[in-house]
């Protein structure tokens, strides 16, 4: 725990947590592992984030599932809880493990991922206004994205109060009045594709990429 704190505090920044889902039912397969540029998309990901904070972590249904992969895993606190789950069990590690009472959440299916960014939510996140969570919002549609997103510990009974009456959506907790949320625009350079979830999403990534050699 020591040294997570001492790396917490050399940073200035929040633990970052990856979320890796379960089945991936939507993919067919660990999408985690589906390889862009030669490199799994997980790996992309931490290594974006770890430009930005340490230590990183993967949340997934086994623990030491990417251990392969030289990323530390623990599993989910509760089985079976979709992403509100995995943000419950972030939030109750750096509780225990960070000094900082903030964490910085993603996907592993994240096709971009800009230190930028990171910085803009977490300027928003010290914010002497006291906000629980600072997300990216679109507006034509309007909506909320949760990934990245700062998050606070306060979060936490919320959360619970949540799971208690199994309403596992995460989209019910970030537009709760009970919290204190700060909305962004998305950034400039925001992709046209920002997560993979299904093998058509790949593609369309695939063909973005080309369009723009």
């Amino acid at each position: 725990m020591q040294d997570q704190q001492q790396s917490n505090s050399v940073t200035g920044h929040p633990q970052g947590y990856i979320l890796c889902g379960g089945q991936s039912r939507r993919f067919g397969s660990d999408k985690a592992r589906l390889e862009i540029d030669n490199t799994p998309m997980i790996s992309r990901v931490a290594d974006s984030l770890s430009r930005w904070t340490q230590p990183i972590i993967a949340i997934a249904d086994k623990a030491n599932k990417y251990q392969d992969l030289k990323l530390e895993t623990i599993t989910d606190l509760q089985a079976g809880l979709g992403p509100l789950g995995g943000l419950q069990t972030a939030l109750l590690h750096a509780k225990e493990h960070s000094s900082i009472p903030w964490i910085v959440l993603t996907s592993c299916d994240m096709t971009t991922l800009s230190t930028d960014w990171l910085d803009e939510i977490w300027v928003q996140a010290q914010s002497p206004e006291q906000y629980q969570a600072v997300l990216f919002e679109e507006t034509s549609p309007p909506r909320l994205n949760p990934f990245p997103g700062c998050y606070h510990i306060s979060l936490l009974s919320q959360i619970e109060k949540q799971l208690q009456a199994k309403t596992l959506a995460f989209k019910k907790l970030i537009l709760s009045t009970q919290i204190k949320i700060k909305t962004i625009p998305l950034p400039q350079d925001w992709p046209s594709v920002p997560q993979i979830n299904t093998i058509q999403d790949a593609t369309n990534w695939e063909n973005s990429q080309q369009q723009n050699q």
